[in-house]
């Protein structure tokens, strides 16, 4: 196979560039690949690898629409500010957020980048 593109489920902690690595080895030959858009190594979900002739039409793959789904955990905070860190303040006696304030905060993320 000359070029194409596989669709990678990619797992929390793989970062994108080992997944593209692996399709080298796979192909077991100097050839092209790429992929249309990182996705952090804390990221889970479709990671597109593109090879060969494909690898040119990466403009055109991450130009297509993408939808991203989040869960969080209130009432703590991390050394990093993530969910990797370790865990320096937690709220005591419970955490009291209003939905209103959580759905304007996730609002305020939509849009083009």
């Amino acid at each position: 196979m000359e070029s194409g593109f596989v669709l990678v489920d990619k797992a929390r902690g793989l970062r994108s560039t080992s997944c593209v690595n692996t399709l080298k080895k796979v192909l077991g030959r100097k050839i092209k690949v790429g992929h249309a858009g990182t996705l952090d190594s804390t990221a889970e979900g479709l990671l597109i690898l593109l090879f060969g002739k494909m690898t040119r039409t990466s403009r055109y793959v991450m130009a297509l629409p993408k939808t991203y789904e989040v869960t969080a955990t209130l009432g703590f905070e991390t050394d990093t500010l993530d969910s990797e860190g370790e865990v320096t303040a937690e709220s005591a006696g419970g955490l009291r957020v209003k939905e209103s304030n959580v759905r304007r905060c996730l609002f305020s993320f939509l849009g083009w980048i």
